[in-house]
């Protein structure tokens, strides 16, 4: 990716006036790190490990890989449209609007089903603690986030912060104490790619969110340089720590006992330091989960929480992740031959023809990595679209009804 320095496209961005110019290259990477960072490594360890085996750690290699291609094309539409930063705003523009209506909606619902993973993952850390059914405890924890955000948490970026920085604690905290582990199991033995690939699908819940870092642009010194290479490079940190935890669990677990592991990291904490040192993790994985539950739709969430079914979920968000980055990256390659002319700070490098490359291997990646989810969660991500497609269809028949009347 490049920097168009072009006087037409160089100006600021749109409304920055409005806000004061603050954070520098370290804090936007830190809050990037902060907003990737979350329940994904905590809950999905084992169940990628079903797939990928001792080569677990690969996946999120994979994962890294297809989120770094499609935030290229984020980067640019956001330099287009900086008071968008949205897939629905950014679709509006290319396509019909019952297109850019179903966008958000599966937007906003993928939140609501991660948020409803993670909610299962809380509960598995809370029998640490106390014995409760899984479903009780992972509904509470939607109903007490839901009741928190609603009071205003979602202004607190110090407190978002703060769990980001205790989330990623605890991540270090697993690696330096499994680290003398590693080399007890062969990280390369039965190698599959197909596994590796089929887990990268599932292990990418881990870094839905990573585009968020581009909405801080207006607070940022020097945006066009800063924002990209903060982007970047919190995604190269929040991919060191997944993969060496990942290492560091399978070294201490083995394959067999991650895959039966219900909440990995506090086992890797109980088996090296001592049941109490679980307990710890179990609490940092309770922040960790918790705080990604914030802003879901409750009722929705609590419906989803009642089938019980960790993978089924994560996997079904994915599914909607990956067809908003198919749209995204669409986008770009559309308004490149509609809109050439609109300016853009920043500018995707490297065409055929007036094609940006990038976002084409962008749409590859993403379709092979839908394909590997399992089909049950695919069917519930494709029903979900389903319903939000006819809901934009009706909203737009309707809209066409009322302006003839």
């Amino acid at each position: 990716m490049a920097i168009d320095d072009s006087s037409s496209q160089s100006r600021t961005l749109e409304g920055s006036e409005n806000f004061e110019r603050v954070l520098s290259l370290p804090q936007v990477t830190a809050s990037g790190v902060a907003i990737i960072i979350g329940a994904g490594i905590y809950v999905l360890l084992g169940p990628a490990a079903e797939d990928a085996g001792a080569q677990v750690w690969m996946s999120f290699l994979f994962a890294s890989a297809l989120s770094v291609l499609t935030a290229f094309s984020y980067m640019e539409l956001s330099s287009m449209f900086p008071k968008a930063g949205s897939e629905q705003e950014f679709a509006r523009h290319a396509f019909p609007s019952w297109v850019s209506a179903t966008v958000g909606w599966s937007m906003a619902l993928a939140l609501v089903v991660a948020a409803s993973t993670v909610a299962l993952g809380f509960s598995r850390y809370l029998a640490e603690f106390i014995e409760v059914d899984s479903r009780v405890s992972a509904i509470a924890i939607a109903l007490v986030t839901c009741f928190v955000s609603f009071l205003g948490m979602q202004r607190a970026i110090w407190l978002v912060l703060t769990l980001g920085a205790i989330e990623v604690g605890g991540l270090v905290l697993v690696f330096v104490v499994g680290a003398p582990d590693i080399g007890d199991v062969d990280l390369f033995s039965g190698f599959n790619f197909g596994g590796v690939f089929a887990s990268a699908s599932l292990v990418f819940f881990a870094f839905i969110g990573f585009d968020e870092v581009i909405t801080l642009s207006e607070e940022t010194k020097n945006p066009r340089r800063t924002v990209p290479l903060a982007l970047l490079l919190s995604l190269a940190i929040s991919t060191l720590l997944y993969v060496g935890v990942a290492i560091v669990a399978v070294s201490v677990l083995g394959v067999d006992g991650l895959v039966n592991s219900t909440r990995p990291l506090a086992d890797v904490m109980s088996l090296r330091v001592g049941a109490s040192s679980a307990k710890l993790m179990a609490a940092i994985a309770l922040v960790s989960t918790s705080s990604t539950v914030l802003l879901a739709s409750t009722g929705v969430a609590i419906g989803l929480i009642l089938l019980e079914d960790i993978s089924l979920l994560a996997g079904a968000t994915d599914v909607l992740i990956y067809i908003l980055f198919v749209i995204v990256n669409l986008v770009l390659i559309i308004l490149r031959k509609r809109m050439p002319n609109h300016p853009r700070q920043f500018v995707v490098r490297g065409s055929i023809r007036g094609v940006p490359i990038l976002p084409v291997l962008g749409i590859i990646a993403t379709l092979s990595m839908g394909f590997n989810v399992k089909r049950d969660a695919s069917l519930l991500a494709i029903f979900i679209v389903v319903v939000g497609i006819a809901i934009a269809l009706l909203g737009s028949r309707k809209s066409v009804t009322y302006r003839y009347e």
